[in-house]
C-alpha cells in the first residue's frame, strides 16, 4: 500500500469508528448533557474524516476543494465540543463553563462562515499541485492561523483542566480520566499534523499514521465504558460470548497465519512434499492451545476483572445487608413470642349494648391488637427468608 493509501485508510476509519461511538452515546441517554455534547463531539471528527476522504478522491480539483471546504463545518466546532465535554465531565460551574465556551463558540461560527457560507481565499484556497503524497490539499492563507491559534487553545484549556482534576481524582473517577486524557492526547498527536501539511511540513511518519490514533481512542473509550462504567455506562457482557468470538477470531487468524507461513516455506525451501505441509499444520496446532488460554486470561483480566474499589463497595454492601437480616431476624423472634403469650390469654367477649356500642367484658385482651402483631411476625419473617435465599 502506498502512504495515499494508508491515509485514506486511517480517515476512513476514523470516520466509521467515531460516527459508530456517537450513535452509541445517543442510543444509551439522550437526555443527559455530558453524552450528547461528547455524541457531538464524535460527530464533527466523523464529518471532517469522511469528508476529507471523500475529497482526495474527486476526480476534479474544483470537487475537492469544495468538500475541503465543507469540512470545516466539523472542524470548527471540534475544540468548542471538547471543552463543552471536558466540562460536564468535570462538572464545572456554569461560570466557569461559560466563561469559555461563549468566546469558543463565537469562534467556531466565524470560521464557519469564512470557511463555508462565504468563503475567502485569505483563509484557504487549493494548493497548485500534490502535496507530498497527496494529489491535491488545501494551502493555510494568511488568517489560517488565527484559527489554529484558537483551536490549539482551546485544546490545552481542556487538557490542563483535565489534568488538574486528575491529580485529585482517585479510585475509578482517576482510571476514568486517565482514559478519557490520555487518548485525547493521543488523538491530537496524530492527527495535528495534518495542519502541518497545509503549511506544506511534513512530521515524518505521523502523516499518515497519526491518524490511526482516533481508532484507538475508541477503542480506549469502549474499554473504560465496559471496564470502568465511564460516562455512567453500564454495559452486561457474557461471558459465553465473549469467548465465542475470542475463539472464532483465534481460529480465522490461525488458519490465516498457517496458511501464510506454510506457502512461505514452500516458496522459500521449494518442498511440495503433503507430509511435511500436514507436519506443519501439527506444530501450529500444539503452539495455538497455550497462545489460546493466554489471550482468554488477558480477556478476563482486561474485562472481567472487578476493579478494588467496586469490590470493596460490594462487600461493605453485603455486610450492611447480612446486619439488617439479623436485626430483622430478632424483632420477627420478639414479636412471635409476643403473639404466644397474648394468644395465651382468655379471649375477649364482645357483646352490643342496646346503643349499638361494642362493650369488652373484663379478664381478656384485644382480639385486634393480636391481629396486628400477628400480620406483622408473619410479614417480618418472610422478609427475613427472602434476604436469607438470596445471599445464601
Amino acid at each position: 500500500m502506498t502512504l495515499f493509501q494508508y491515509h485514506l485508510l486511517g480517515l476512513a476509519l476514523t470516520s466509521l469508528s467515531m460516527l459508530g461511538f456517537g450513535l452509541f452515546l445517543l442510543i444509551k441517554n439522550t437526555k443527559r448533557k455530558l453524552n450528547l455534547a461528547m455524541a457531538l463531539y464524535c460527530f464533527s471528527i466523523a464529518w471532517w474524516s469522511g469528508l476529507e476522504c471523500a475529497a482526495l478522491q474527486m476526480p476534479t480539483r474544483e470537487l475537492s476543494f469544495l468538500l475541503m471546504r465543507l469540512e470545516y463545518i466539523g472542524v470548527a466546532f471540534i475544540p468548542t465540543l471538547l471543552f463543552a465535554t471536558v466540562s460536564y465531565l468535570l462538572n464545572l460551574s456554569s461560570q466557569v463553563r461559560k466563561k469559555f465556551l461563549l468566546p469558543f463558540s463565537v469562534m467556531s461560527a466565524a470560521t464557519l462562515i469564512i470557511a463555508t457560507i462565504h468563503p475567502v481565499k485569505q483563509f484557504l484556497w487549493i494548493s497548485p499541485g500534490p502535496v507530498f503524497y497527496l494529489p491535491v490539499w488545501g494551502w493555510a492563507g494568511s488568517y489560517y492561523w488565527i484559527f489554529m491559534l484558537f483551536f490549539f487553545s482551546a485544546i490545552w484549556i481542556s487538557h490542563v483542566l483535565l489534568f488538574q482534576r486528575w491529580l485529585r481524582a482517585e479510585g475509578t473517577e482517576r482510571i476514568r480520566l486517565t482514559l478519557f486524557g490520555l487518548g485525547s492526547l493521543l488523538v491530537y498527536l496524530g492527527g495535528c499534523p495534518e495542519f502541518g501539511l497545509k503549511y506544506g511540513i511534513r512530521f515524518g511518519w505521523l502523516n499518515p499514521f497519526g491518524l490511526y490514533a482516533f481508532p484507538f481512542y475508541v477503542g480506549l473509550l469502549t474499554y473504560a465504558v465496559v471496564q470502568h462504567q465511564f460516562l455512567d455506562i453500564q454495559i452486561v457482557i457474557r461471558k459465553s460470548l465473549a469467548y465465542s468470538l475470542l475463539v472464532t477470531l483465534l481460529t480465522a487468524g490461525y488458519f490465516g497465519f498457517v496458511y501464510v507461513i506454510e506457502n512461505t516455506f514452500r516458496t522459500t525451501l521449494g518442498y511440495r512434499s503433503t507430509p511435511l505441509s500436514l507436519i506443519a499444520f501439527a506444530v501450529m496446532a500444539i503452539l495455538f492451545q497455550p497462545l489460546k488460554f493466554w489471550i482468554q486470561k488477558l480477556v478476563d483480566w482486561l474485562i472481567f476483572r472487578v476493579p478494588q474499589e467496586e469490590l470493596a463497595k460490594r462487600v461493605e454492601r453485603l455486610e450492611q445487608e447480612a446486619l439488617q437480616t439479623e436485626k430483622l431476624r430478632a424483632v420477627s423472634t420478639l414479636a412471635a413470642g409476643m403473639a404466644q403469650s397474648h394468644r395465651g390469654r382468655s379471649v375477649v367477649l364482645h357483646s352490643r349494648d342496646h346503643a349499638g356500642r361494642t362493650r369488652r367484658h373484663a379478664g381478656g385482651c384485644d382480639l385486634r391488637r393480636d391481629h396486628r402483631l400477628y400480620i406483622a411476625n408473619e410479614r417480618l419473617s418472610g422478609r427475613t427468608t427472602r434476604l436469607e435465599q438470596r445471599y445464601r
